[in-house]
């Protein structure tokens, strides 16, 4: 059908507008150009013609598309997996279907979820490492991605303290300055060893100090003097102080609060000089006459210009921390230890310490419960535990608590500080019972208890929990994994040169950069020149670095001052208290030697006399040598005149002698005419020395356990003996596929050292292996096959012994025994590990002669590993109603728990025990006569 209005024809072609009129239109009182109208009448009509003439008509195109389907069979099967045909739309995307068509939503939802899987199995198939900072005491470090071995790296650190064993206190001695104050001992007040100092202030001046000097500055160094410090009565408002006289610039860190009377506080002040001087270390009290405080532990160290510059940003109990003190010696960093725990900070019952008094008991039911009772006044039963803390965070006590109604918990809570000593304002009142509670400055120890306290009661703990954060968590057993490297990290004292303790391949390396020796009574010392005044002797050592130049050595005396370092070999002693290095010795041999220039007042070897070898080693086992005649009045140094003897040096334990002694102090009655042979129990310490390697050495480490960090929050715990560590790295896997390879890593090195080891390697094949079961296996060995029993077992037979007889069999016996033997048909079983490792049993170390070592005899001791010491003895002939002496056998390290005597005799006699320290004690008796007395006496 034709269309039923013609187009409209118009032939005047006009003129196109321009395209801005295009754009705006006609507008209000506008005169377009005919030609204008023209080209818009012409184009329409155009295009109109050309749509008719090429348009196909409706009724046209529905009758040819009828006669096109009309001969189409419209019969569809369904689709399947053979068949072509009509299928249904399904957007599930875990669907099992076989005659559906997924849509493309649900192809996008599989797509997302492969892509997400993807980006962690490329996480995890791709080597990634984490690292972070790691500093003494506590910190959070976060996991990776999967638990992983963490490798620790640790570099040295010394300190030498330049005021030695003086700074403990344990005696007063002339390098003792005083100013407008008045010192004494005082046993009862202390930290540190058996004595503080007692200051009186004596002056209306208001202020008074007291320390030590001379001590040698060095020009160009960093120093820090630090004391711990306890008002008494001081009433000033300044605070104690640390000071140093002669030096211009000092600049305080922390005062010691004269408003704290309950707890010694750290007060310490930096200084670095221009110029080489003899300076002090002192510390200053401000109060009224009769007025006092204590000090204890006084220490000054030399510290790296990098520490020196963050100090002022450290409170007193960091600065406590980082710079503990130490005594005489040079210490480094002693067996880096860390542990690493996720969770529940609380251990199982087993790792509390459990204390009972009276009829009360405390019942461990299972790892994670306890139960109480007491029964009334003067009964309690306790469990606690120190738990490591960060100050500042939020922690939560947990715990299903057993008890009868209106009671209170028996579980709770105290702060303490960086020694574990709770603060004096944590009383009974105080007590932080279940729930949240945040750690106040200062605190790093949480003191955790479960007790009942002198009444009658009784109470069940089940799952305790102290966890970080304000959000109760289900409970969750403690995960704890720790590491030990067992080694010594130094450094020069400014900090330049160090030791690293640090992991390559997985294995456990130091770079050794220093060497240390004790110079002892071990080593083959021997005379070798005089001076007037002045004794040295010799004593070889290994030492790859020479020549030695000062600054290159460091040595320590026996109370601890630093020693003069040589830096040519003179032939003739000149400066006493030197120490000179030397490559060779041409009198004798050609290996490195250490001379040491003693003074006669130290050795007690006058002049002109040569003491020989034995002597000399006694005077490095803590013996000073005298005239036998002056011993009892002024001792005097041994010229060849008179007879020889030997006294004990005394270094702050016992009575010394008086001042005036021409051979330093020593322990009055301890005189022995025949010549010493073993170690002055008053607390010795042993000349020490430090050296810079020529060239660095990488050495082998000794390693215990490894440290794990799991994903999520990890309490991590670095500690090592005397010396604190300086920040360290800990480098771990973020991914699975490096904790893999890390295992490796920490796999090989112990599969190496056992192959190392082995004679021969069998590897079986699988026709070689007979089965029962699948529950017992043998193994054809050579011509000879072994008995296939009921049973799982390892054998092991001797090269070249009875083929017959097994040297070791390892198994489950049969008939469903479920012990399992260790048995040898030839011989004894022994087992034995390195020096320093343990033997352990179910996780408990096994006691045996090495770490219980024990002296069988008439007077002896018994040593057991857990640190309990004791001590038995004989004083024969004792006189009646006279205190008498007697030494120990072997000092005690801390001290007597509980010591008793009794006499030999038929008579009833009383016998008691006087002033028992860690090296000697008294008895007397009522006897009429001399008794022999037998004491036992316990402690550790």
């Amino acid at each position: 059908m034709a269309f039923n209005k013609q187009a409209p024809e118009w032939g005047a072609i006009g003129i196109e507008p321009p395209e801005s009129k295009r754009n705006i239109g006609w507008e209000v009182e506008d005169r377009p150009p005919a030609a204008w109208l023209n080209w818009f009448m012409n184009l329409t009509a155009e295009s109109l013609q050309e749509l008719q003439s090429k348009a196909a008509e409706k009724t046209y195109v529905e009758g040819k598309i009828a006669e096109a389907i009309a001969g189409i069979d419209l019969d569809i099967p369904d689709a399947s997996l053979t068949v072509k045909g009509i299928t249904q739309l399904n957007s599930a995307v875990d669907s099992t279907s076989e005659t559906q068509a997924a849509t493309p939503k649900a192809v996008k939802s599989v797509n997302d979820t492969v892509a997400a899987h993807l980006v962690e199995y490329e996480q995890n198939t791709t080597s990634a490492e984490r690292t972070a900072t790691i500093n003494a005491g506590t910190q959070v470090i976060q996991g990776g991605k999967a638990p992983a071995i963490a490798f620790p790296k640790v570099e040295g650190r010394t300190l030498i303290n330049l005021i030695g064993n003086r700074g403990g206190f344990e005696r007063i001695d002339g390098s003792l300055v005083r100013y407008l104050v008045d010192v004494n001992l005082d046993s009862a007040i202390k930290k540190y060893g058996n004595n503080s100092l007692k200051i009186t202030m004596i002056s209306s001046a208001g202020m008074g100090s007291t320390g030590f000097r001379p001590i040698k500055y060095s020009k160009g160094k960093f120093y820090i003097i630090l004391a711990d410090v306890k008002n008494g009565t001081l009433s000033g408002t300044q605070g104690i102080a640390i000071q140093s006289v002669d030096i211009s610039d000092m600049v305080a860190l922390n005062f010691g609060n004269n408003s704290n009377t309950t707890t010694f506080q750290t007060a310490a002040t930096k200084f670095t000089t221009a110029v080489d001087l003899a300076g002090s270390a002192e510390v200053v009290g401000s109060g009224k006459v009769g007025e006092y405080f204590f000090v204890d532990g006084m220490r000054v160290y030399e510290v790296t210009e990098a520490e020196y510059k963050l100090l002022d940003g450290m409170t007193g109990e960091q600065l406590g921390m980082k710079y503990p003190y130490v005594g005489a010696g040079i210490h480094g960093v002693t067996n880096p230890t860390f542990i690493s725990v996720q969770g529940n900070l609380l251990p199982a019952f087993g790792g509390w310490q459990i204390s009972i008094a009276g009829n009360s008991k405390m019942d461990i039911i299972s790892p994670y419960t306890a139960k109480v009772i007491s029964f009334g006044e003067s009964n309690y039963a306790q469990a606690g535990i120190s738990i490591p803390i960060i100050p500042g965070k939020s922690y939560t006590l947990g715990g299903t608590i057993d008890k009868a109604a209106g009671v209170p918990d028996s579980l709770f809570m105290y702060w303490a500080d960086s020694n574990s000593v709770r603060f004096s304002t944590e009383t009974q009142g105080m007590r932080k019972f279940k729930g949240t509670h945040v750690a106040p400055e200062g605190a790093f120890y949480a003191q955790v208890f479960f007790t009942v306290d002198a009444r009658k009661d009784s109470q069940t703990l089940t799952n305790p929990t102290l966890m970080e954060g304000d959000t109760p968590l289900p409970f969750k057993p403690q995960s704890r994994t720790s590491l030990t490297a067992y080694t010594k990290l130094f450094s020069n004292p400014d900090g330049s040169v160090k030791d690293t303790l640090e992991y390559v391949s997985g294995r456990p390396q130091k770079t050794l950069s220093f060497g240390s020796v004790v110079l002892d009574a071990s080593l083959a010392w021997r005379y070798n020149n005089s001076a007037k005044g002045i004794t040295r002797v010799g004593a070889p050592i290994p030492y790859p670095g020479i020549p030695f130049t000062e600054g290159k050595t460091w040595a320590t005396d026996y109370s601890g001052e630093l020693m003069v370092t040589g830096t040519t070999y003179d032939t003739v002693p000149k400066i006493p208290n030197t120490i000179t290095m030397w490559s060779t010795d041409n009198q004798i041999d050609k290996i490195p030697h250490v001379y040491l220039d003693i003074s006669s007042r130290d050795s007690g070897w006058g002049d002109l006399y040569i003491p020989t070898a034995d002597e000399i080693k006694a005077y490095f086992m803590g013996w000073v040598m005298v005239r036998q005649e002056t011993w009892n009045t002024t001792p005097e140094p041994y010229s060849m005149v008179g007879s020889k003897g030997w006294v004990r040096r005394y270094i702050g334990v016992g009575t010394p002698a008086p001042l005036a002694s021409q051979v330093g102090e020593f322990v009055n009655g301890s005189g022995a005419s025949v010549l010493p042979t073993s170690n002055n129990p008053y607390a010795w310490t042993p000349y020490n020395l430090l050296y810079q390697l020529a060239n660095q050495v990488v050495e082998k480490v000794q390693t215990s356990g490894a440290i794990v960090l799991e994903p999520g929050d990890n309490y991590v715990i670095a500690s090592s003996t005397k010396v604190p560590m300086i920040p360290g790295v800990l480098t771990y896997a973020d991914s699975m596929y490096t904790v893999i390879a890390d295992l490796e890593k920490a796999i090989e090195p112990f599969i190496d050292s056992r192959l190392a080891n082995t004679d021969q390697v069998n590897v079986f094949t699988k026709s070689q292996i007979i089965t029962n079961g699948g529950n017992s296996f043998a193994l054809k060995a050579g011509a000879g096959q072994l008995t296939v029993e009921d049973h799982v077992y390892l054998s092991m037979y001797p090269r070249s012994a009875d083929p017959d007889k097994r040297g070791m069999w390892l198994g489950f016996g049969g008939s469903g025994d479920k012990r399992l033997t260790l048995a040898n048909d030839i011989g004894d079983i022994m087992f034995g590990t390195q020096e320093g490792e343990k033997i352990t049993f179910n996780g408990h170390e096994m006691w045996h002669n090495r770490n219980s070592p024990a002296s069988i005899g008439t007077s002896g001791y018994q040593k057991l590993a857990n640190g309990l010491l004791i001590q038995w003895g004989v004083i024969f002939g004792v006189p009646a109603n006279t205190l008498t002496r007697s030494i120990y056998p072997i000092a005690w390290a801390t001290g007597v728990s509980v010591i008793t005597a009794t006499v030999e005799s038929q008579d009833v006699v009383s016998v008691s025990v006087f002033n028992p320290i860690i090296s000697d004690f008294q008895v007397k008796h009522n006897g009429g006569n001399a008794l022999n007395v037998r004491w036992i006496a316990i402690g550790t």
